[in-house]
This record gives structure tokens, sequence and C-alpha cells, in this order.
């Protein structure tokens, strides 16, 4: 009778951990070592029934009550553990020596959606790279891999990570898809600032050294030379001036007034401005607005945001051709339209117009004086004021730039701007990227 009990326990742990109930068992041990141990507390209904007990099944009911509730507070702690992996976003897996699977997250069922417990991982469907990079942490090398899901515009990079433990491996793959964002967007904006910069400076200096040459006496080639240099000194301070309030946009340190603004008077003020380019090309402007109209936003970006849309249409629109201003109220926003009838963008670079140093037709944008940064800093003064931007084209021609605000006090009376995801666009579908050193499913 002594060794019923042990034998019995022992052949249904046995079973238990065969059967792969190994979680279902720990609970039910830890409920029957709660339950146990209650009795003990309440000795006196204990001895009573313990009375009618084998002294044998008696000790082994105290020793179970202690395993059960140690073993109760693990299965415990590693059911949280198990929660707080699946609510992670980086893939987590981990094999055992033998390279069976023991163990993976949500994030890796998304990822690896063939991924089994108690499979080899060999058996598994995983990329050969991502199959050698296993087996040379089997073999407890060291492993170095970024890896690259996914084509264009879907890309997604991941970077492995392998720890050793005495049992098994454990494999996590952080996401870095956005870090390699930010470094391609810096280093192609550093690339096109220094192209920008180069162009003008390269003019001045050959027409300087053509002047020094004796040509400054030329009736004809001097003030030819001179105005090159005017204009391309222009072009450089313009350009100075879009990058430092880039600058200020990226380092939040552009710091913007909100209020109650008559949107009637400010595109006024803009138009007269421009009055003598619109003039110089026989154009036509339609302004057509309720001078009543009052929106929520920064004088100073509005004015921006307004000077950038009206110039770009008087300079990518033909001559004697019409420029419309036109405002409409869409729910508690007000939407304010710039339409031009020239020859709108194409289809494909819609997406990208709104980009750094983007442009659709880049000789004529630089003979225009224009630096590419324009709708740029339009979009993230927007985006800092709360309100919004798009284009689409026209038909049957045209391009139509609108930008809406709100017109209800919504937002705070000062706003810095750090919104890093939207200076960041997401990779289009023509973007052109280098090898960066990593491996393609």
């Amino acid at each position: 009778m002594t060794l019923i009990w042990p034998l019995s326990i022992f052949s249904l742990c046995l079973t238990i951990f065969v059967e792969g109930w190994l979680e279902i068992f720990f609970l039910i041990l830890g409920f029957i070592g709660l339950t146990l141990s209650f009795f003990r507390y309440k000795q006196d209904l204990f001895l009573q029934y313990s009375a009618t007990l084998p002294p044998v099944l008696v000790l082994q009911a105290d020793d179970l009550a202690s395993l059960g509730i140690a073993i109760g507070r693990q299965s415990t702690e590693h059911m949280q553990m198990l929660a707080i992996l699946d609510g992670i976003q980086d893939v987590v897996f981990s094999l055992e020596l033998n390279g069976r699977v023991c163990f993976f997250n949500a994030a890796a069922s998304k990822v690896f959606p063939f991924l089994e417990m108690n499979v080899s991982f060999e058996d598994l469907k995983f990329p050969k790279v991502l199959s050698r990079a296993i087996r040379k942490s089997l073999n407890k090398e060291e492993v170095e891999l970024v890896w690259k899901k996914y084509k264009k515009p879907k890309r997604r990079y991941y970077r492995l990570e392998v720890i050793q433990l005495e049992k098994e491996i454990i494999f996590i793959m952080h996401d870095i898809t956005k870090v390699k964002r930010v470094e391609r967007v810096k280093r192609d904006f550093i690339a096109n600032a220094s192209h920008e910069l180069r162009t003008p400076v390269a003019v001045i200096q050959a027409n300087s050294e053509m002047l020094l040459s004796g040509t400054i006496n030329d009736p004809i080639y001097g003030p030819r030379f001179l105005e090159g240099i005017h204009r391309n000194t222009l072009r450089l301070r313009k350009l100075l001036d879009d990058l430092l309030d880039l600058s200020k946009l990226d380092a939040g340190k552009y710091s913007l007034k909100l209020d109650f603004v008559s949107p009637h008077i400010l595109i006024e003020q803009t138009i007269e401005e421009l009055k003598s380019k619109i003039e110089s090309k026989g154009q036509r402007l339609d302004f057509q607005l309720d001078p009543n109209t009052v929106i929520y936003t920064d004088e100073s970006a509005f004015c921006q945001i307004m000077t950038n849309y009206i110039d770009n249409a008087i300079k990518y629109t033909p001559s004697q051709s019409v420029i419309t201003i036109d405002g409409q109220e869409i729910g508690e926003r007000f939407q304010i339209s710039v339409k031009d009838n020239g020859p709108g963008i194409p289809k494909k670079y819609i997406p990208r117009v709104f980009e750094r140093f983007f442009r659709v037709d880049k000789g004529r944008s630089r003979d225009e004086g224009g630096t590419g940064l324009g709708l740029s800093i339009v979009r993230n003064l927007a985006h800092a004021a709360g309100a919004r931007v798009g284009v689409e084209n026209l038909s049957p021609q045209g391009a139509h730039f609108w930008c809406s605000f709100p017109i209800k006090s919504t937002l705070n009376e000062e706003i810095l701007f750090d919104e890093t995801d939207l200076l960041f666009a997401p990779d289009p579908l023509t973007d052109q990227e280098p090898d960066l050193g990593t491996h393609e499913e």
C-alpha cells in the first residue's frame, strides 16, 4: 500500500509529460497543493481526515502541498512571461539544441506562419539565409544578419539577435525598417543638398573668373555674367533659407502661434506680393473666397504655404493661363485650393511631390529658381499647425493643390513641431535603394 500512491502519481506524471499536457499538469498540481495547504491550515479538520489515512499518504500530501504551491507560482510566472512575449512586436522563437521548435510568439507566427511546436526547423520553410544562420547558432557560431522581407513598397528589415542558453537557443528579430528608412532619407538629403549647393557655386565661380579675365569691360558679356552671378546668389540665399526652415522643423524649434485668422485677407496680401510675376506671364488669377471665412492656424505658416502654392502655379502654368483660388467648408475643416490649367503631374510622381528635393521636371525647376524644398516645407508646416495637404490632377489637364485647416480651436495655443514620422515619408514605388548589405527572402 505504501508504494502504490507514489507509483500511481509517478505514472500519472509520466503520462502527462509524454502527452504534452505539462502546463495543465502544473495548474492541477498547483490547485491540489493550495487545497491541501488549506487543510493543513485548518489543523483540526486536517487531523480529523488524516486519522483515517495511512501515515505515508499524510507525509506525501504534506510534501505535495509545498511542491504544488511552488510549482503553481512558477506556472503563473511562466504564463505571465508568455503573455509579455506575445505582446511585443519583435519576432521571438526558440529552438531546443536538437533544432526542434519549443516556443514562438504571436509576431513570429505572423512573419513565419509555418511555425509548429516540436517540429525541427529543417522541416519548416525558413528562407535559406535564415536556415544557414540557425545552423550556425546551433553549432555555437556567432551570427550577424540583417534580413529583408517582401518587395517594395512593403519591404521590412529585421536584425537577428541570438541568445544562447544551456538547453535552448532564443532567436529575436528586431524590426529596423524605420531606422533603415531614416538612414536612407538622411543620406539622400545630404547628397541632394550638396548637389543643389554645388551648381550655383560653380556658376558664380565661372562667371567671376570670366569677369576677372577682362570680360568685365565687355559691354555685352560683362553685364550678362554679372546678372548670372546675381541670379545664382539669390538662388543660394533661397536654398539656405529653406534649409534653415527645415532644420528648425526637424529640431522641433519652429514655434507656431495659433489663432483665428482671415484667409481672405492673408491670401490678398500674398497675391499682391506675387503680382509682378503674374503680370509678367500675362496670367489671370481668379480669387473666389468668402471674406467672412475664419480658420484656426498660424498666420506666418499659412502665408508661407499659400506663397509656395501660388508661386508654383505661376511657374508651371503657361502664359495667358488662369489660376483659380477658392475654398469650401468640409465638416469641421475649411479647404483652400489652388488650381491651374497647366500640364498637371504624372500619376506615378504624385506620391513624391511633397518629398524633399523632388522635382517632376528638374531642369525647368532650376531655371525657374526652385530649390525642391518648398512643398516639403509646406507639408511639415501644415502638419505642425494641424492642417492637411494634398494634390491631385484635374480633368482634362491641370493640377489641384489643397490644404485644409481647422475652423475650431481644437489645438494648443503653441505647438512645437516634433513629428519625425512626417518628415520621413514611406518608400514610394519608384524609390531606388542601394544595396544595404542585407539578405532578401
